[in-house]
């Protein structure tokens, strides 16, 4: 019962909608006092809310990957760069999980019970997956010359030789790029799961899980295309394609994350209009 109320609250009343004949209905409940006042939307037009949202959120995340992009065509970035930003995305992607399982309803003494267990318990595994990607990308796209370090001969290089030969490798520019990431994630979050209210639509058990089908599939596809990369030589317009290619996938998983809220909405509002609909 309490799930249905939540899972109609967040439909009907903070989801952006499609069309204006929703916006009527979520007028229609600012009339039932039974709903919580903070879950409802008074914007006259929802169904354009819904559509600058998606549209700020997606542009953000093409601006956010020209900056890499920018940096191959016109700073010089060699791909080991590149692979490292997309490492540190990853990281950033677990934070901004932690933030949706941490504000996902319903706010009851069991769910917040669950939530500390489970939170844990994906900062643990997350960390150690995107641990296991980092290793791999220092190992295979490393330039030699750091990985030598500063020793001399063949003894192994110190640790603060090794992390200041790591350090020379990263391009200047690499934090601002690392700051545009955070802002579309941020952006992302912010509009779609809070502001829209996707958070309505969803589960902890989801949101523990939802991370790892997009980065399988965006590290396997880049490190197809690093290899390839690497074997036509890591010219320039190789380097490109590979960054085009990032930002396909990133815009495709992003418009299908909002494609399947959309359809949970759609499933709601058909339970929610079973249940009126129904006798007393």
């Amino acid at each position: 019962m309490e799930q249905s109320h939540l899972l109609r609250t967040g439909a009907d009343c903070r989801f952006a909608l499609r069309s204006d004949a929703d916006a009527v209905k979520n007028r229609e409940a600012l009339k039932d006092r039974s709903l919580p006042r903070e879950t409802i939307t008074t914007t006259g037009s929802i169904g354009v809310m819904r559509l600058r949202t998606e549209s700020i959120s997606t542009i953000v995340l093409i601006l956010s990957n020209i900056v890499p992009l920018w940096g191959v065509l016109f700073w010089g970035w060699d791909i080991f760069a590149l692979m490292l930003l997309f490492w540190l995305e990853n990281v950033v992607i677990g934070i901004f999980n932690v933030g949706r399982m941490a504000t996902a309803p319903p706010y009851t003494v069991s769910v917040t019970t669950y939530q500390c267990f489970l939170i844990p318990f994906f900062v643990v595994h997350y960390g150690i997956f995107t641990l296991v990607h980092g290793v791999f990308v220092f190992v295979l796209f490393l330039p030699k010359t750091a990985a030598l370090g500063t020793s001399s001969g063949s003894a192994p290089p110190t640790p603060t030789g090794f992390l200041t030969a790591v350090l020379d490798c990263i391009p200047p520019m690499v934090p601002l790029a690392l700051l545009a990431i955070i802002l579309s994630h941020g952006a992302s979050f912010f509009l779609n799961f809070l502001w829209r209210g996707e958070r309505f639509l969803t589960d902890l058990d989801t949101l523990m899980m939802a991370p790892y089908r997009r980065v399988v599939l965006l590290y396997l596809t880049l490190l197809a295309g690093s290899f390839i990369v690497i074997g036509l030589g890591t010219q320039k317009p190789s380097i490109a394609v590979f960054v085009l290619l990032k930002i396909m996938i990133d815009v495709m998983a992003h418009l299908a994350e909002r494609n399947r809220y959309a359809s949970k909405k759609i499933a709601a509002d058909g339970e929610a209009g079973t249940n009126n609909a129904a006798p007393v």
